[in-house]
């Protein structure tokens, strides 16, 4: 069998752009966010 299938999976600095930096920095937020609370509930 000369061929295969698998997929080459990119590694997540390759993919970047406008949306993906806007998405990545919202969700340090919340996670920033999520974790303060936690910490003021301790």
């Amino acid at each position: 069998m000369e061929g295969n299938n698998v997929a080459r999976l990119f590694d997540r600095d390759e993919i970047s752009n406008s949306l993906t930096d806007i998405l990545r920095a919202g969700a340090r937020q919340l996670i920033m966010q999520a974790v303060k609370l936690n910490l003021r509930n301790l």
